[in-house]
């Protein structure tokens, strides 16, 4: 004979109109020749929260029922105790840059949970910031083993920049950590609060050797910030290296402004312009830019203190139409950069069913 593990609410309250109370079931003599016989089963609330059900038979006794509702153990207390005091005393190791403290949480603990915060301050941004980086490449080998650390968590420093690990690597100009990050999964395009890349932040502080890194590694060159920015835009208006600059343009940054109602000072011929670098304007005007940016451009600038040099480029660049040819290298630049996201434009126009030497000119080397 089978018992059921929940039984029926009206047989266990009784008829609300009747005086008497329900009837006990009496063990049969199968019941009686067994010693103990339990069932059990799980349930789920409509609230989601599980249940552990079970009917206890025992010797001479009726069928009861026992209701185990999940409770917080001792060891799940203790373990949280644990945690929170490892969390603090690994911080403190961290801020006095003590890399045997560190080296011997980690091993002691190699299943602690290292992606959690206190003030906002994540322990591998943490060692960026006090420029542990024995402690940082610490972490790394220990992540290589384990895989369980979020390497795009972001965190605040003290100037109040919330970003991931690997912009911070890039304000230090810490390469080798960038590269460690890269190599185990990181996003390379991850956006801090204000939505700089990694890339954005090489260019603007002028980090050639890092700028090359990231492109190679598929860093996107056409990422913006907030403002509609580029790493281009930021490059050519804060006046950095041509090297870097000439590096974005010749790997397929956009050269047109982010919107067709946006202001001249979106583009990056303008501030090429502005800042009276000719060798850029060329380079820009030889990548491919719309005439009607070049016109907005030329009467911004018209009454400025511009080098007449430069404006007399963009007026020759007006007077004619461009040929056939240099507008079949723009739109295939512009298609090529959008439709693999601004990411390693050079070899996906290698890959074209080109001519060599169509694909040398596309990629502005002739």
């Amino acid at each position: 004979m089978s018992f059921s593990c929940i039984r029926n609410t009206h047989h266990l309250l009784g008829d609300a109109h009747s005086s008497f109370p329900p009837p006990i079931r009496q063990p049969t003599k199968q019941m009686r020749s067994q010693e103990v016989q339990s069932i059990s089963r799980e349930i789920t609330s409509p609230k989601g929260t599980r249940f552990r059900m079970a009917a206890v038979l025992s010797k001479g006794s009726p069928t009861r029922e026992v209701v185990i509702r999940p409770a917080q153990t001792t060891f799940e207390t203790s373990n949280r105790y644990v945690q929170s005091f490892l969390a603090y005393d690994l911080f403190s190791a961290i801020e006095t840059g003590s890399v045997a403290a560190v080296r011997s949480v980690l091993l002691s603990y190699p299943d602690l949970d290292l992606n959690f915060h206190i003030k906002d301050i994540t322990p591998l941004s943490l060692t960026l910031y006090k420029k542990h980086f024995d402690i940082f490449h610490l972490f790394m080998r220990h992540n290589e083993r384990s895989r369980r650390m979020d390497l795009n968590m972001i965190s605040k420093d003290h100037f109040g920049r919330v970003e991931p690990p690997i912009i911070t690597a890039c304000r230090l100009h810490f390469l080798e950590g960038v590269v460690a990050l890269v190599e185990q999964g990181a996003d390379i395009d991850c956006p801090d609060s204000q939505g700089h890349t990694a890339l954005w932040v090489a260019a603007r502080q002028q980090m050639p050797d890092l700028v090359e890194y990231l492109i190679a590694n598929c860093a996107s060159v056409n990422c913006t910030d907030r403002y509609h920015c580029t790493p281009l835009l930021a490059a050519l208006m804060y006046r950095v290296s041509s090297m870097i600059i000439k590096m974005l343009i010749v790997h397929g940054s956009s050269l047109c402004s982010p919107h067709p109602w946006s202001s001249a000072e979106h583009c990056p011929l303008f501030w090429a312009a502005k800042h009276g670098n000719s060798e850029i304007v060329k380079l820009v005007l030889t990548a491919g830019v719309p005439m009607a940016q070049i016109r907005t451009v030329k009467a911004a600038l018209v009454n400025s203190d511009v080098d007449i040099s430069i404006l007399e480029q963009l007026e020759e660049e007006t007077r004619s139409p461009p040929s056939l040819q240099h507008q079949c290298k723009c739109v295939l630049r512009q298609s090529v950069s959008k439709l693999a996201a601004g990411k390693q434009f050079v070899k996906n126009t290698e890959l074209l069913p080109l001519p060599l030497s169509m694909i040398q000119y596309i990629l502005l080397n002739r």
